[in-house]
């Protein structure tokens, strides 16, 4: 019974882990071209932004700290009791799994502080904070992405599968966290701006989520050895659920793209567009929810992990 509840506590731990790296991206990867407009056009909706994401990093922060006691848990399989354990906690933390949540702790830190500073300083330097943001932010990322390649199967594997792992993660990232902005953009945002920032990420989109997917499949069948067993084993079935949301999705923003987009112009249009963004949204944390599990519960040969 310790042991299941540990692993619930760990996949919320995860899954606020991806909640926080994402929000990291989204003002990495997407505040020069989309949360700028939002800005501009509605600066409560941006501060409201930036209200969301500083709470997202904090509850990725303490979600980071039960996520390291839930691990100390599920190794000794015992109760409450490991949180005094302080010979096993040591003994946990001089292992993979502490310097993750170092790691981790440094990177969401240096995230919190940035967001702080961009809430706090009334007098706007954009110039001044793009710089910032591409330290902080790019530092922040960096150490949460090598972060994943310690964790998980795939860190078993060789340098170029962990390579493939890094792209699929910053690919993931990207994707995810423009959702959002791109929902508060359909909703501020006049059409001239609104439309062709809208085709361009489409036209982005539908590169780098084709490369998302092929290299997800790869690194699929690498894990478990053959296409045969996707079908066999729980892991595998796991994974074709996982790409079979990313096709749905990868469906839904094709639809936006040819008929959602010419309509902006239109209030019925923007109120579709945002709705299929909402739909997106919730397939999107599907995926992470499934990605939480496979990583904690499910292991490629098909038996549980624990």
């Amino acid at each position: 019974m310790e042991t299941y509840t540990w692993n619930v506590v760990l996949i919320i731990s995860k899954l606020g882990f991806y909640s926080g790296l994402i929000a990291i991206a989204g003002h990495l990867m997407h505040h020069n071209k989309i949360l700028s407009e939002v800005k501009q056009y509605s600066p409560d909706t941006y501060s409201d932004y930036l209200k969301v994401t500083f709470t997202l990093l904090l509850l990725a922060s303490i979600f980071n700290v039960f996520g390291f006691f839930a691990s100390v848990g599920v190794i000794t399989g015992e109760g409450l009791s490991v949180l005094v354990d302080t010979q096993m906690i040591e003994i946990v933390w001089g292992t993979t799994i502490g310097t993750v949540t170092l790691l981790r702790f440094i990177g969401l830190l240096l995230a919190l502080t940035f967001i702080y500073l961009i809430m706090r300083v009334k007098r706007s330097n954009e110039h001044h904070h793009q710089r910032l943001r591409l330290i902080m932010l790019g530092g922040a990322s960096g150490l949460l992405v090598y972060s994943v390649l310690m964790t998980g199967h795939i860190s078993v594997l060789g340098n170029i599968e962990q390579l493939l792992l890094a792209l699929h993660v910053a690919i993931m990232s990207w994707w995810f966290s423009a959702l959002w902005p791109l929902k508060l953009a359909c909703n501020k945002c006049n059409s001239v701006i609104l439309i062709p920032m809208m085709e361009k990420f489409g036209q982005q989109a539908s590169y780098l989520v084709s490369i998302l997917l092929i290299i997800g499949m790869i690194l699929s069948i690498l894990l478990l050895g053959s296409i045969v067993e996707l079908i066999k084993t729980p892991y595998g079935q796991f994974l074709l659920l996982k790409i079979s949301i990313v096709i749905a999705i990868m469906i839904i923003a094709a639809i936006n793209k040819l008929s959602l987009v010419p309509r902006l112009n239109t209030d019925s249009g923007r109120k579709h567009l945002s709705f299929s963004l909402n739909i997106e949204i919730i397939l999107a944390i599907s995926i992470l929810l499934i990605t939480a599990s496979l990583t904690t519960i499910v292991g490629p040969s098909g038996q549980l992990n624990n």
